[in-house]
């Protein structure tokens, strides 16, 4: 296993392709992100996005991809845990989209458990949510 240094960089470059991924729209790429199976899971800030499996993965980004004009993440924070094979992920940031010609803007939350297999880390869950902002 590498230095925690570089396995936090490879972690962070996952998210970094995870991210390049919503403006480069290569499926094949896309799911290179994720542990390939029926037990992967991905869920996102619509009720609907809930994703159980490769297929249902692919088919959320296709989905996505397909109703958005652009859609663009933009990274402020991060925090990663790693323990042998096993590691966590969240990031906050920025999410920029454009659907049926309205642009939006909204804080999101990334957060992801990774798995390592001798070569890559991969998603083998990951979830994506609108942080609701909340007055005191």
């Amino acid at each position: 296993m590498s230095h925690p240094i570089d396995v936090e960089a490879k972690i962070l470059s996952l998210l970094d392709q995870w991210t390049a991924q919503h403006v480069e729209r290569d499926i094949e790429q896309y799911m290179a992100l994720f542990v390939p199976g029926n037990h992967t899971i991905y869920t996102g800030p619509e009720w609907v996005e809930r994703c159980i499996g490769s297929n249902a993965i692919r088919q959320q980004a296709e989905r996505d991809w397909r109703l958005t004009e652009y859609l663009r993440f933009d990274w402020q924070w991060h925090s990663v845990h790693v323990a042998g094979v096993i590691a966590w992920l969240v990031a906050e940031g920025l999410c920029r989209l454009k659907v049926n010609d309205q642009a939006m803007e909204d804080h999101v939350r990334f957060v992801a458990v990774l798995q390592y297999d001798e070569v890559n880390w991969r998603f083998v869950q990951a979830h994506l949510s609108v942080a609701m902002r909340t007055t005191e």
